[in-house]
């Protein structure tokens, strides 16, 4: 079938611009809010503002950007923040991944901009509504089959697929994110690929460290075994004290299903052969089809499923992000020169506090303002 002739893009009437909005630079954003942090940097929400709007601009988008701290980066770990940034900026645009808008840099901090995904991670839900429901379950693997199909498509592995890394976005379908440890497939050398990944999350082969093990996307559809466990058990697969103890498990290779949970025969199978120890018979190390195949999946047509086109089984209410209670400190202006910070009103910065936990510091403080 040919493909239709692409035709020149019309902005809409009484736009009067033709052309693209110009770039985002880092003086055209806002932190309005501190999502998170880590050792490195952290994670902000901001806001773009504009004096003059471009018309095929969103008004006032949000992004959620990545700041990590330049002095206090190591080598590998500037390696680390390069491969995401390229990755990202290599790979396709798919609802089912999360995007990279820009990056900038000041003297303080490297930023990746990032598409914003609010309404929480897959983990949360998890850990919120406890074991999903058989047919919940089999919507939201289905999504991340639906973003590995594309991320193996396009050469390459994510290696750190987890709960944490699957975000849901406004109308209730995954997205995954965080490709720092991403890596084109047909790169052979075995050292980049053992020593990555959450120890839960990780394969024998990678708990092995063997140089002349089999490497490639099997590692991503172990982690999403293990993950479509979590969420039909609300536990891990392998659990242990340390790390050193969940690692003998998985190389030992038993596993079992919490007493008082019924999972799904069907589901029971799929687990099993996405936690083969051997790469080459794990499924989908031949292709996502061999997954979408499988009768835990059967019913779902995966045209509507890219597309997007089935009702999720939660939708999420609508969020202002902006406006939404500030649980992590908003950091000093020093902190990120690049950035103009946009200090929440006294009244927001106390929302949502419940009146009788005297544990909460921020209920005393906020008792101390009222005296």
């Amino acid at each position: 079938m040919p493909i239709p002739e692409q035709r020149p893009f019309s902005p809409p009437p009484g736009s009067g611009s033709t052309r693209r909005p110009p770039p985002i630079s880092l003086g055209d954003l806002s932190l309005v809010r501190a999502l998170g942090e880590g050792g490195l940097g952290a994670v902000a929400l901001t806001q773009l503002h504009r004096e003059c709007s471009h018309p095929l601009e969103l008004r006032a988008p949000l992004f959620a950007t990545k700041y990590v701290r330049k002095k206090e980066t190591k080598e590998t770990e500037w390696d680390d923040d390069a491969k995401e940034r390229a990755a990202l900026a290599r790979l396709p645009w798919n609802p089912y991944v999360g995007s990279l808008v820009s990056v900038h840099e000041d003297d303080v901090n490297r930023y990746l901009h990032l598409e914003l995904l609010p309404c929480g991670s897959l983990h949360q839900l998890v850990r919120t509504v406890g074991p999903l429901s058989t047919s919940a379950a089999r919507f939201y693997f289905a999504n991340i089959v639906c973003a590995l199909d594309h991320i193996h498509r396009s050469g390459y592995v994510h290696r750190d697929v987890k709960p944490d890394n699957i975000l849901m976005g406004r109308d209730g379908y995954l997205c995954m994110i965080d490709f720092s440890f991403t890596k084109k497939e047909e790169e052979d050398d075995a050292k980049d690929w053992v020593g990555i990944g959450t120890p839960v999350y990780k394969p024998p082969e990678v708990v092995r460290e063997d140089l002349d093990g089999e490497f490639g996307r099997g590692i991503d559809w172990w982690a999403a075994g293990c993950v479509l466990y979590e969420m039909l058990t609300a536990w891990h697969v392998y659990v242990g004290c340390d790390d050193d103890r969940v690692h003998a498990r998985i190389l030992k290779g038993k596993f079992k299903y919490p007493k008082g949970v019924e999972v799904d025969p069907d589901a029971r199978d799929l687990i099993s052969r996405l936690l083969d120890q051997t790469p080459a018979n794990r499924l989908g190390r031949n292709g996502t089809e061999e997954v979408m195949r499988h009768p835990f999946l059967s019913g779902i047509d995966w045209c509507k499923m890219k597309r997007r086109q089935y009702a999720a089984p939660f939708v999420p209410r609508d969020l202002d992000p902006v406006n939404m209670h500030h649980h992590a400190a908003m950091p000093k202006q020093e902190a990120v020169p690049g950035l103009h910070i946009e200090r929440p009103p006294l009244h927001r910065r106390f929302e949502d506090i419940a009146e009788d936990d005297e544990t909460d510091p921020r209920v005393r403080k906020k008792r101390r303002l009222a005296r």
